[in-house]
């Protein structure tokens, strides 16, 4: 237990400059925006996505699963190998769909309006028939989300 033997006037001055201290302390802390998770848009069959809105240019990119840090990396690799490939044949007039199976890795990409979609999968969680089937679900959950229109 503690004794004051001052006068609250004498006191007042430093608690009010130690209630402006507290107040301006609480101020200078970032707010941080929550991660994106890749659960929040797809299964689990889904190792890495990327959406672009083109007109609004919102991006969503949702962190990978956690697993091995080797992993992870050939992983991001890969994705944006593939990327770099599908870019490429989106510019092709008439292009809105793209997929490509290497390895144990199976990419697939959409164009449709203002809204793409590019997604990894390990090939033995999905089947080629049934991946434009997740790209549409995933497609509109990810329009959603950003508030646009879905396609």
């Amino acid at each position: 237990m503690s004794f004051i033997d001052k006068p609250y006037a004498q006191l007042q001055k430093k608690i009010e400059e130690f209630r402006i201290s507290l107040i301006q302390s609480r101020l200078e802390i970032p707010t941080e925006e929550p991660p994106v998770l890749l659960r929040q848009f797809a299964r689990r069959e889904t190792l890495a996505l990327l959406y672009h809105n083109i007109k609004t240019g919102t991006t969503i990119f949702p962190q990978l699963r956690p697993g091995p840090e080797v992993q992870q990396t050939e992983m991001m690799q890969t994705f944006w190998g593939f990327f770099c490939d599908a870019n490429t044949a989106l510019r092709i007039p008439g292009v809105s769909e793209f997929g490509i199976t290497r390895d144990q890795y199976r990419f697939y990409v959409r164009s449709e309006g203002v809204h793409k979609l590019y997604m990894l999968f390990a090939t033995e969680s999905v089947s080629s028939e049934s991946v434009a089937a997740i790209a549409t679900d995933v497609l509109k959950k990810c329009a959603l989300t950003i508030g646009g229109a879905t396609p």
